[in-house]
């Protein structure tokens, strides 16, 4: 009989069956690849600023502490290219509202999160500034990778990425249970402007 114990450990397994993809934890940059040229010229950059942007992106040095359940995303982010300062907090329902939140530039963008498909092992970020991306955070062994997309204003790919690769710092935290509180408002550091300070901007 199929449902018959010898059996049982060939049957398919039901999607219920999959845990949800969980990056909690402390995470450093390592890598970063992908076509940047092209991600940075559909951001407007000249061939100059683009070229500089690469060598920064390349160094740059960044840490993201995340909470993160199958209904919601909580990450400090630290550090930003040219400025090591830069600090932002933000908590995603996972399907839930829009956010505003800060790029390392300081601009102020919009940012949703979903799941990727319904095996939930990729989560996608969608983000709406001046040029909208699309974003895919999704583990590759025991490394989380962050993949950005440039996108048009429907969402679709138009060529150029950002392939971001992170180790985990220290043991993976316990799983904690998806929290009863009302979401906290984001909170971020804008990158200081030339001969001033760091300013704090609520949301």
């Amino acid at each position: 009989p199929e449902d018959s114990p010898k059996n049982a450990d060939h049957r398919p397994r039901e999607m219920g069956d999959t845990k949800a993809l969980d990056l909690s934890g402390e995470w450093k940059l390592v890598q970063t690849d992908g076509d940047l040229d092209t991600f940075f010229k559909n951001l407007g950059y000249s061939w100059v600023v683009r070229k500089m942007a690469i060598m920064v992106m390349k160094g740059m040095f960044k840490t993201e502490k995340i909470q993160m359940t199958e209904d919601e995303f909580h990450c400090i982010e630290t550090g930003a290219p040219m400025n090591k300062a830069f600090t932002q907090t933000y908590k995603l329902k996972i399907g839930g509202e829009k956010i505003e939140i800060l790029e390392p530039s300081g601009k102020k963008v919009k940012v949703s999160a979903v799941w990727a498909d319904n095996t939930k092992q990729k989560l996608k970020l969608v983000i709406e500034g001046e040029v909208p991306s699309v974003g895919y955070r999704f583990f590759e062994g025991d490394k989380m990778i962050v993949h950005a997309h440039c996108a048009d204003k429907n969402g679709q790919l138009i060529g150029g990425d950002i392939r971001s690769v992170y180790e985990r710092q220290g043991p993976k935290p316990e799983p904690q249970a998806p929290s009863s509180q009302a979401p906290a408002a984001p909170t971020q550091t804008a990158p200081p402007a030339p001969g001033k300070e760091e300013t704090k901007v609520p949301k």
